[in-house]
C-alpha cells in the first residue's frame, strides 16, 4: 500500500471497515502505510455498523503531526513511550505514533495502553 500511494497521483484515502474489532488493523495498516510514504492527505473511514453507516475523517497527516508525535507516560510503572524512538524491544519501529501502537502493546509492567497519559 506504501508504494501504491508513493509512486501514484493519489489525493485522498478511504478505509472501509465493519464496525468489529479485527477491522481497525486494516485503518492502523493505512495511517502507517501513508506516513512511510510521506505524502500528506486526509484519511476518511467508512464504517459499516449493524444499526447505520458512520463516516469518520480524520485530518491530512501535516494537521496531525503535532499530536502524533506526543510522548506518553505509563501511570502505573512511568515509562514513557516516545514515538521518535519507537519501541524496538517490541518491535515498533521509530516515528510510530503513539496512536498507531498495536492493541496488544503494552508498557514494560504488562498494562495497555490505556493506562498512558500525554507528557507536556
Amino acid at each position: 500500500m506504501t508504494e501504491i500511494i508513493r509512486r501514484n497521483d493519489v489525493r485522498s484515502l478511504t478505509v472501509a471497515v465493519m464496525d468489529v474489532p479485527c477491522c481497525q488493523g486494516l485503518v492502523r495498516l493505512a495511517r502507517q502505510a501513508l506516513h512511510d510514504s510521506g505524502k500528506r492527505m486526509p484519511i476518511t473511514v467508512e464504517v459499516i455498523g449493524i444499526k447505520e453507516p458512520q463516516v469518520r475523517t480524520w485530518p491530512a497527516m501535516s494537521q496531525q503531526k503535532e499530536t502524533a508525535m506526543k510522548k506518553y507516560r505509563c501511570t502505573v510503572c512511568d515509562y514513557v513511550y516516545d514515538p521518535e524512538k519507537g519501541d524496538p524491544d517490541s518491535g515498533i519501529k521509530p516515528g510510530t505514533p503513539f496512536e498507531s501502537l498495536p492493541d496488544d502493546w503494552s508498557a514494560p509492567c504488562a498494562v495497555d495502553k490505556s493506562n498512558f497519559e500525554p507528557v507536556d
